[in-house]
């Protein structure tokens, strides 16, 4: 990560927490009992020692945060509740697999079980009446209603969560007692973090703030587990390597770090990723509705975060500068008076309309060196796409991009999440972008982009990335091409999940249609089909 001047000449490298204050998440007794605790560790592969084999079906994970990494209070946790490693240490399928999972995922199922209190990891009473929850695969089986964050879960945003979350939910006073969600949150977090595909297309302007939240902290919580998990990797790689050769042949180059994995052994517990780093993709209509996902999601970890080129973002993403021609600006004004809230979020003068854009944001679990200690994580805006972790674009500009000759769309190759935001609105401008993205990802790369396939993971290299991203889809209402591409692109080994409204027949518009529509229907005589 490093600092870059933004257009007006000023630094943008800083703290977003010393730059928003009072914003911040975390009060300052909060945020000092925070800092003195444990950071995280959830790979079991590197937190123990070769002389001190841990039980292989518990995963060693710390219960809270702090800057001494051999100090950790750790906590047993079941290897079943490591969803992340669950997921993504699986073996590729064989043929008969891939027809048998062809085959099974043909329909969806309705899940006619009560989601209420009495199931386990249940949310008190979840109020479902209006919604329709369909389920296909493996997901069907484990599908609850969850009321808190998953334990394999970042420490850093499981603390943070409760205050982050506060304006979705009716707790008040200083009550931040549970990892808590709202209904709506908790009937889909357990899709989301047990990496099944998902549409909702029951997204209003109440529910889409909840919706998002609970999405960027899965997305959050993915990131972080898979760059600490490789970051641990290489350490330990490093050391092992160390250890069987001479004192005078170290690692430092970078040729011979590519090979130390040779010397700690080839052994699949040190697949630990794909051909490239970009591990999300968010696909979303326009700037203004990408500046409101980023940041909203710089505010989760909100202090504890060291953000770059933050100024930058603002600035390219934000309000566009307003022409001087003060007629047009009345009748412009008096036009958006005219437009209802659903255009004004889109169009209206507070936001950005502009649908050819494309940003790469790297995360680090540790800031930059020479930065405060009270900062536990680094987000880098403006990042290389083949060095980014989340990758935010329009559909319009990817597909641009990758039609160019002599692109490189190999940092798609990779794809983990893929979640569409606004799919109703992608809609309106044109769908076969979002097709033409779509099929571009998780296609094996052109190039080798100087990939380490020793750490490549298995599935990646038998061609089968898209059975392992998840597909993630949020619109206002159903319709035949979202649903069908959902279909056709929802192939995640963990199954699929469907969120439908349910409207009562006394509540749809048909009934809204005072005057009977007259129909007439006219005979028209003709002697042959070729004549009609």
């Amino acid at each position: 990560i490093r600092s870059c001047n933004t257009k007006d000449g000023r630094g943008a490298g800083r703290s977003r927490g010393n730059e928003k204050g009072s914003d911040s998440n975390l009060t300052d007794e909060e945020s000092e009992e925070l800092h003195s605790k444990s950071d995280i560790e959830d790979d079991e592969n590197v937190a123990v020692s070769d002389t001190n084999d841990e039980d292989e079906n518990l995963v060693v994970i710390p219960d809270a945060l702090s800057s001494d990494d051999e100090d950790e209070d750790r906590q047993q946790v079941p290897r079943k509740d490591d969803l992340y490693a669950n997921h993504f240490s699986r073996q590729p399928l064989n043929d008969d697999e891939v027809a048998n999972f062809s085959s099974n995922m043909g329909g969806d199922k309705l899940v006619l079980r009560k989601l209420s209190a009495g199931t386990k990891y249940c949310a008190p009473m979840i109020d479902v009446e209006n919604l329709k929850l369909f389920a296909t695969g493996p997901i069907n089986d484990i599908l609850s209603n969850e009321d808190r964050v998953s334990p394999s879960c970042r420490a850093l945003l499981r603390l943070n969560w409760p205050k982050f979350n506060r304006g979705n939910t009716s707790l008040t006073g200083n009550d931040t007692s549970a990892s808590f969600f709202t209904p709506l949150q908790s009937l889909i977090y357990s899709s989301l973090s047990n990496y099944a595909d998902l549409l909702v297309t029951t997204e209003t302007r109440e529910n889409r703030n909840e919706m998002r939240d609970v999405t960027i902290l899965h997305i959050l919580n993915h990131v972080l587990t898979a760059r600490k998990r490789i970051q641990r990797h290489n350490q330990r790689i490093r050391e092992l390597a160390q250890n069987k050769i001479s004192e005078s042949d170290t690692l430092n180059s970078k040729k011979k770090s590519k090979t130390a994995v040779q010397y700690a052994g080839n052994d699949d517990k040190w697949r630990d990723q794909g051909f490239t780093q970009p591990k999300v993709l968010i696909l979303c209509p326009t700037r203004g509705t990408a500046l409101d996902f980023v940041m909203r999601m710089l505010d989760l970890p909100g202090s504890l975060a060291y953000v770059s080129n933050f100024q930058r973002f603002q600035d390219d993403f934000g309000i566009p500068l307003d022409d001087d021609d003060d007629d047009a600006d009345v009748r412009r004004k008096a036009v958006l008076r005219s437009k209802g809230a659903d255009w004004q979020e889109l169009f209206g003068d507070d936001v950005n309309d502009d649908d050819d854009f494309k940003i790469g944001l790297s995360v680090s679990p540790k800031p930059p060196k020479g930065k405060k200690d009270g900062e536990k994580i680094g987000i880098h805006v403006y990042n290389d796409f083949l060095t980014s972790d989340i990758i935010v674009a329009s559909p319009l500009s990817l597909k641009i991009y990758i039609e160019q000759e002599d692109a490189n769309a190999d940092f798609l190759s990779s794809i983990e999440i893929c979640a569409v935001f606004h799919s109703d609105v992608l809609m309106m401008q044109n769908w076969d972008h979002v097709l033409g993205t779509l099929n571009a990802t998780n296609q094996q790369p052109k190039k080798t982009n100087e990939t380490d396939f020793s750490r490549v993971r298995n599935y990646a290299l038998a061609g089968q990335s898209m059975h392992w991203r998840q597909l993630i889809f949020f619109s206002k209402f159903n319709d035949a091409c979202i649903q069908g591409t959902f279909k056709r692109h929802a192939k995640s080994i963990e199954g699929r999940v469907r969120l439908v409204g349910k409207v009562d027949a006394s509540e749809a518009s048909v009934c809204d249609v005072l005057v009977k529509v007259k129909q007439v229907f006219q005979r028209i005589p003709c002697n042959t089909l070729s004549a009609q």
